[in-house]
């Protein structure tokens, strides 16, 4: 799960970055600087995910990534995705079972055939 937070939070700085690109044109130096700090900070964030400020600090850049709509309009939608699926990231993994191994079994057999079927949809011409 802290795999794809980090995900998520790499992809918002590559978005700033270009939302950065569009309030060069029309805004001031202060709203350009705040776009580049929000950037730098879902940059860095991923490297705190392994405690809870981490977290915190990542649900407050989403905050601001949505926020940063004012500045560009278009950023209220690209916020809105990204929030929407923090939402589904933050509801947790919990129960739901991997597609290969169901939940509670950790047998050979079935680790095996796993390791099998990523191999195939890897390389499906050399299986």
């Amino acid at each position: 799960m802290r795999m794809l937070a980090s995900s998520v939070l790499v992809m918002e700085s590559f978005v700033m970055g270009f939302a950065l690109l569009l309030a060069m044109k029309d805004h001031t130096s202060n709203v350009i600087i705040i776009g580049a700090v929000i950037s730098l900070l879902c940059l860095l964030t991923p490297g705190l995910l392994k405690k809870k400020i981490g977290w915190i600090l990542g649900w407050v850049l989403q905050i601001a990534l949505l926020a940063y709509g004012f500045a560009v309009t278009s950023m209220f939608l690209v916020g809105a995705i990204f929030w929407g699926y923090g939402l589904r990231l933050s509801r947790g993994q919990k129960g739901r079972s991997s597609p290969c191994r169901p939940a509670g079994s950790r047998s050979a057999k079935c680790l095996i055939d796993c390791a099998c079927e990523f191999r195939e949809n890897l390389n499906p011409d050399q299986a």
